[in-house]
């Protein structure tokens, strides 16, 4: 008798392990929240993109690509205004305008085009910006080079897009999510 009912309940067991162990695998790490003290913010210039901007860094202006998110493009010279580029940038402009930025450093500082790359945490709030923009729905997380907080992107892109936020946002249900990079 005990056989006969044993089965069910390794079953039960293994079904409950295999939730335990994936119960967390969609949750992100929490979002970093760096200790400024020591830190002096840089001004913002001027909003390039949904990307890019301008900082004034030890007196010199300095364009800085943010890690680990794309936004449709608007300024680049070979290709046309992208599907919700203009308000990509006008997002960011939005958060940054007037503001100073802290900032930190991922695996390599600079890009090909000698640009900074950087997290960008907003003076005086702490508001990571880069995460911001894909919370948002604004861009996506960009993936093509790791960064050190890829999981935790991809998981807010997966939010925004469930949420039709931003450029995931459509009145069509065959357009939703449509672009794509």
């Amino acid at each position: 008798m005990t056989r006969k009912y044993s089965w069910p309940f390794a079953a039960l067991a293994c079904l409950a392990l295999l939730l335990v162990s994936t119960w967390g695998a969609e949750s992100p790490s929490p979002i970093p929240q760096p200790d400024f003290t020591n830190d002096t913010p840089v001004p913002v210039v001027r909003i390039v993109d949904g990307d890019t901007l301008v900082i004034l860094l030890d007196g010199q202006e300095q364009k800085v690509r943010l890690i680990g998110v794309d936004t449709p493009e608007t300024v680049h010279p070979r290709k046309e205004v992208e599907h919700y580029g203009k308000e990509a940038s006008a997002f960011l402009t939005n958060l940054l305008k007037g503001e100073s930025v802290y900032l930190r450093y991922d695996q390599t500082k600079q890009d090909r085009y000698g640009r900074l790359l950087a997290y960008l945490y907003r003076a005086p709030d702490g508001l990571f910006v880069n995460l911001e923009i894909v919370r948002q729905g604004y861009g996506h997380a960009y993936t093509k080079y790791p960064f050190q907080h890829m999981e935790l992107f991809r998981y807010y892109e997966r939010q925004a897009r469930e949420a039709g936020k931003g450029l995931w946002w459509s009145s069509s249900p065959t357009d939703k999510g449509a672009w794509q990079k």
